[in-house]
Formats: C-alpha cells, sequence, structure tokens
C-alpha cells in the first residue's frame, strides 16, 4: 500500500488523506534514534514509452515529484522542471490517472463496486482516453476565466481614466502648439538680436571714427598747453601784476586739473575702446546689453573731453589777453 500511495503521490495526487496522511509533511521521512530526519520527499516513476503512447519524444519516462518541508513542491519530467498540470496531461494521453484503475491500493476494489455514477464514469473516461481532453477542456476554462478577470480590470480602468480623457486630450493639444510657439520665438530672438548686433557695430565704428578725431584735437590741446606753460614760466620770472596775475595763477592751476583729468579720461576712453574692439571679435559671447551701456558710456567721455577742450581753449585766451 505505501508503494501504491507513493506511486499516486508522483503521479500528482493532492489529496492528502487519501494517502493515509494528516498534512503534507506526512510524506517526509521523520527520522529515528539512529538516522536523522529528512528534509524532502521524493518519489520518481520510471516508464516504458517505446510506443509513443505519451507525446513526448523520449522512449523512457522519468516523472519526479519533490515535496519541502516548507511547502514547496516541484515536479520534473526527465531532470526538467515543469508543472503539475503538464503531467497530469502527459499521464491521461497514456491512459492513466492517480485516481483510477491504473493504480490499485489497499481498499480501492471495495471503493470501486461502491463508487457512484460520477466516480465510475472517471474510470471510463479514463479507459476511453477522454481524460486528456477533459484536462485540456479545463485548462482552457481556467484560462479563458481569467482573461474574463483581465478583460473586467481592464474596463474598470477605462472607466476611471475615460472622464479624464478629454482634458488629457486638450492638455496634449496645448503642448503640441506650445513646441510651435517655442520655436518660432527662437527664430524671431535670433532675428532682433542680429539685426541689433549689426547696428551696434555700425554704431561702435562710428564711435571709433570720432574717437580718433577728438584724440587728433586732444594733441593739438596738449601742444597748445605746452607752449603756455612755457610763456606761463617766463611771466613768473617777471614782476606779479597785481589782481589780474592772481587770477590768470588760479585759472592756470584749474587748466592744470583739468588736463590732468583729460589725461584720465584719455586713458579710461581708450581702454573701453580696446576692450569694444576684441568683445566685437568675440561677439557671440558678449551680452548685448553690456555692448550698449559701454557705447553710451564711451559717448558721454566724449562729450566731456569736448567740454574740457572748450574750457582750455577759454584759459588760453585769457592768458594771452593778459600777455598782451
Amino acid at each position: 500500500s505505501n508503494i501504491a500511495d507513493a506511486i499516486r503521490w508522483a503521479m500528482g495526487e493532492q489529496s492528502i488523506k487519501l494517502l493515509r496522511g494528516k498534512k503534507s509533511e506526512d510524506v517526509i521521512f521523520s527520522g529515528t534514534p539512529k538516522r536523522s530526519r529528512s528534509g524532502f520527499a521524493e518519489v520518481s516513476l520510471y516508464l516504458n514509452n517505446e510506443d509513443q503512447q505519451a507525446d513526448i519524444d523520449y522512449t523512457e519516462l522519468v516523472i519526479t515529484r519533490r515535496l519541502y518541508r516548507d511547502g514547496n513542491t516541484e515536479y520534473f519530467i526527465n531532470k526538467n522542471k515543469t508543472r503539475l498540470s503538464d503531467i497530469q496531461l502527459l499521464l491521461a494521453q497514456a491512459n492513466m490517472g492517480q485516481r483510477t484503475y491504473s493504480v490499485i491500493g489497499q481498499g480501492m476494489v471495495d471503493h470501486i463496486l461502491v463508487a457512484s455514477p460520477q466516480e465510475r464514469k472517471e474510470f471510463f473516461d479514463e479507459a476511453a482516453g477522454v481524460k486528456q481532453y477533459q484536462i485540456k477542456r479545463q485548462s482552457a476554462v481556467n484560462k479563458l476565466e481569467n482573461s474574463r478577470d483581465n478583460l473586467n480590470q481592464a474596463l474598470v480602468v477605462i472607466q476611471e481614466i475615460e472622464p479624464r480623457l478629454r482634458s488629457l486630450t486638450r492638455l496634449a493639444k496645448r503642448l503640441e502648439r506650445r513646441e510651435e510657439v517655442e520655436v518660432q520665438l527662437r527664430d524671431l530672438q535670433k532675428k532682433y538680436y542680429g539685426t541689433l548686433w549689426k547696428d551696434l557695430s555700425e554704431k561702435l565704428v562710428i564711435q571709433q571714427k570720432n574717437f580718433g578725431t577728438i584724440d587728433k584735437e586732444l594733441g593739438e590741446a596738449k601742444k597748445r598747453h605746452d607752449e603756455l606753460q612755457s610763456e606761463f614760466g617766463k611771466m613768473e620770472k617777471e614782476e606779479p601784476r597785481g589782481d589780474i596775475f592772481a587770477k590768470m595763477q588760479a585759472d592756470f592751476q584749474k587748466l592744470m586739473n583739468q588736463k590732468s583729468i583729460l589725461k584720465e579720461r584719455q586713458f579710461n576712453v581708450q581702454r573701453k575702446i580696446e576692450l569694444a574692439s576684441i568683445k566685437e571679435k568675440k561677439a557671440p559671447a558678449v551680452p548685448i546689453p553690456t555692448i550698449v551701456a559701454e557705447l553710451e558710456e564711451i559717448s558721454s567721455l566724449q562729450d566731456e573731453i569736448l567740454e574740457m577742450l572748450n574750457a582750455g581753449r577759454e584759459a588760453k585766451d585769457k592768458i594771452e589777453n593778459v600777455s598782451l
């Protein structure tokens, strides 16, 4: 009876009660005083398949079932891991089953004699080879039920998403429109800054030419200043002429101060022009607002230089009048 139960267990029997046990671990060796208990139970059935009754390309079938103490069960066909349903289908194709006439265990004869019509039908189905189709049908039904459950879940998800679909569609269209507007904006920015850069470059060239003219006038003023300074030195050696000479001396000192300021301004303007020239060569890296500010500053400095030159001319005229 133990051998018959082992064969039925290897063939996939799931009822521990029919195997005369109370729990699945009862089939695992519990140990003796001389031998330790085993960690798993394993049964292998070697079946001859030379007539190819089972639909598999092997002349010998080795069906193995292994149960671990943690409850995990593994099934193998010729050492290849498989599912219980595959083993049941393979055995059904060979007209074998764990609860039919293929394996007669203890008390099975009496059970067959008093079996119900349904139980007797199972015997006839196995003998007629119908069992394999019943297994396939049940597998198809299970897959159909799973598909129906998945479809119901999909319908639930669709019902949840459908109210938001319209708003999401509008949002998607807006995002597409936004991309188009951004492309147009970038094109317009390129055109605008290109035109602005061209205008500023032309203004910079004009300012450089104006600076050359101012620099020339500044050189002439410096030359005249040196002449006046020489005349003033001669006048210092002569006898002072009262209040007129004192006023002239104050004007001269003022002119000297203006000269120092003018030289400093000239140096700063020259540096600004050089920096502007360098930045013009590196145009893509120079921000447009910075170039505009520098051009405005250069123009302002030119106005200051012109004012200083006019003041120098007035001082010169005064000194010449005093000399006369």
